[in-house]
């Protein structure tokens, strides 16, 4: 029983052996037929999302295409539409220099049938002239000195009745307009009047204060006038010293500094300094706070933050006593009325009257007059360059200046020359005087001259016997130009020439 056990177990081992495998090979089969099924399933689903992404890169391609092949189209119709417009305006052009083309040959034509004829007018001039001297037995000059000689005698007091009527009417009609436009801008605008002096004083509380301003061997005085750049003037007024300076502004930190040392009770080289500064740093804001007021009440809003500074600069500057901030905005004003009665940009010449002094602000620390150190100003600023020829040219007379210098010329006029504006010494008043006089008392006739009306008119008394009633017109107006050429004066000079006779007969 034992070996056929044994050959039965081989058999049943080999069987299952041979049933393991078949199994295995079975379930491997079917693990290789999973497998295919699911790597085919991500092939087809791979396979979809790239025909997807395929699809709408296409989509993105073609709208791509169709928007480049838009702004192609576009560009070339812009082209077209260039095109057509320069050929519209080669045409204008070249209709326009056919236009000139055929003026210059009709002036042409013009010029040469007027040459023509004073070719022959002065032929027929030089036979009359032979013939006259022919027939009268005299020269030229002999002909045409009793020529004018007859003629003046004849017709001495027509002519000159004929000149007062032609100047009367043109005096009266330039006059009236001159008038109208400047009643008319002198009426929207009024201005005020500020007067500034060198001096100020300050109000001290009782005596003592004079000795601790003035400090141990005047070492708090010497300090405070260090530092602010003015003069301390201390005399026996009572309770009062005196601030002294050129530069307004300096004066006016002075002042506010020292009333600041009193009112503190402290006055010593130290506090001295720290007020200083503090003040100083106070009227560096109230600077800019002017130049932004002055530039909102003109409507002005876009001028740099520096510039405003130098424009509120202006206010602590004076001319002849006028405050030059109240000056330049009155010009500004002023400028802008008549600007906008003569159909002018009124903005560009507000503008320019606003800025027509700003070269004064720095004139005492850069080298020029200050025409030309404003002229650098507003180069620096980029400002608009009629702008920039206005404030060049506003003190220019009998120049090629534009228009809106000559509007900020007779704006700046208007606001120097008002009564109380400005303050003359009296010694430059007695110098322009004279120099008038002077000049006048030079023309050959003249018997003597008088300068009144605080220097706006001269009355002029000629020699009967030298100067006609004809010649006395011609005098004045020769005076007249002497004085705008040689004399330097506000506003304008009003000449009198008196000519008159006296016979003087005694009856016995």
């Amino acid at each position: 029983m034992q070996p056929i056990t044994i050959v039965f177990s081989f058999i049943f081992l080999v069987i299952g052996i041979i049933g393991g495998y078949v199994l295995k090979k079975l379930s491997l089969s079917r693990k290789e037929k999973e497998i295919a099924g699911s790597i085919k399933g991500i092939i087809e689903e791979k396979r979809n999302e790239a025909e997807k992404i395929i699809l709408v890169a296409k989509d993105k391609a073609l709208k791509i295409i169709d928007q480049a092949k838009s702004e192609e189209k576009e560009r070339l119709d812009n082209v077209r539409k260039e095109e057509i417009r320069l050929r519209s305006w080669e045409q204008k052009l070249h209709d326009r220099e056919e236009k000139i083309e055929k003026i210059k040959e009709v002036l042409q034509t013009k010029a040469d049938e007027l040459r023509s004829l004073r070719e022959s007018l002065e032929e027929l001039k030089k036979e009359e002239e032979a013939k006259l001297s022919v027939i009268a037995g005299l020269s030229k000059d002999e002909a045409r000195k009793m020529l004018f000689e007859t003629i003046n005698q004849d017709y001495e007091k027509e002519i000159k009745e004929l000149v007062t009527r032609l100047e009367k009417n043109k005096k009266e009609v330039l006059e009236k307009k001159g008038v109208e436009i400047m009643l008319e801008a002198m009426q929207r605008y009024a201005p005020s009047k500020i007067e500034e002096y060198t001096t100020a004083t300050v109000e001290l509380p009782d005596e003592e204060t004079k000795g601790k301003i003035i400090g141990k061997e005047g070492r708090n005085i010497k300090t405070f006038q260090r530092i602010t750049g003015v003069d301390v003037l201390i005399d026996e007024t009572p309770n009062v010293v005196v601030i002294s300076s050129f530069s307004p502004l300096r004066r006016e930190i002075g002042k506010e500094t020292l009333a600041r040392l009193i009112k503190d009770g402290r006055i010593q080289p130290a506090r001295i300094e720290e007020i200083y500064q503090k003040v100083k740093e106070e009227f560096s804001e109230r600077i800019q706070t002017l130049g932004e007021e002055s530039c909102v009440e003109l409507g002005i809003n876009d001028f740099p933050a520096k510039l405003i500074y130098l424009v509120g600069m202006l206010h602590f500057r004076t001319s002849y006593g006028q405050n030059l901030l109240r000056h330049s905005i009155e010009v500004a004003h002023l400028s802008r009325l008549l600007a906008q009665e003569l159909n002018v940009d009124k903005d560009v010449c507000c503008r320019a009257g606003l800025l027509h002094d700003i070269g004064k602000v720095l004139s005492h620390d850069v080298e020029g007059s200050h025409v030309e150190i404003g002229k650098r100003i507003l180069e620096k600023f980029e400002l608009d360059d009629r702008i920039v020829k206005a404030v060049l040219f506003h003190h220019e007379v009998g120049v090629e200046a534009p228009l809106e210098a000559k509007i900020i010329q007779v704006a700046d006029a208007i606001s120097s020359s008002r009564p109380g504006a400005r303050k003359e010494s009296y010694e430059a008043y007695i110098k322009r005087i004279e120099s008038l006089e002077k000049t006048i008392n030079g023309f050959e006739g003249v018997e003597s001259s008088y300068v009144i009306s605080g220097g706006r008119e001269v009355r002029v008394f000629i020699n009967p016997k030298l100067i006609s009633d004809l010649e006395a017109m011609n005098l004045a107006k020769k005076i007249a130009k002497k004085i705008e050429e040689e004399i330097t004066y506000p506003g304008e000079i009003r000449v009198n020439v008196i000519r008159e006779t006296r016979v003087i007969e005694y009856a016995r």
